[in-house]
């Protein structure tokens, strides 16, 4: 789940902070898919506040986000390291979750789709 009107995008180098989409490097076309990725995941995180349907379908949006995750690795190849953060439920405390870092999609073991 994201924080309200942020980019989706962090980095943990040299802190952590938010990244917008601009700076990446990244092409247009990427720049503004990863603008409208954030815009259905703003909207999601509204609709799950007001308990009411996401507007968009966790499949539609998480296979939006493997393709961005691919696409961004792509054209950053050789800068930087790329992965996609998963906030899977707590067995502990059903408010909580536990962050967990992907960094290849296609890698033997990697638990893609996320388990919830």
């Amino acid at each position: 789940m994201t924080d309200h009107h942020s980019s989706s995008l962090w980095t943990d180098e040299p802190v952590h902070g938010m990244v917008h989409p601009e700076r990446l490097g990244v092409s247009d076309e990427t720049t503004k898919a990863l603008r409208a990725w954030s815009v259905m995941e703003e909207r999601n995180l509204d609709a799950w506040f007001d308990k009411s349907p996401p507007p968009f379908p966790r499949d539609v949006y998480m296979a939006e986000g493997l393709r961005l995750w691919r696409v961004v690795r792509e054209e950053l190849a050789g800068e930087c390291e790329v992965g996609f953060a998963f906030f899977d439920p707590d067995p502990e405390d059903e408010y909580s979750s536990i962050k967990r870092i992907e960094w290849d999609p296609d890698a033997p073991g990697a638990r893609w789709p996320p388990t919830s």
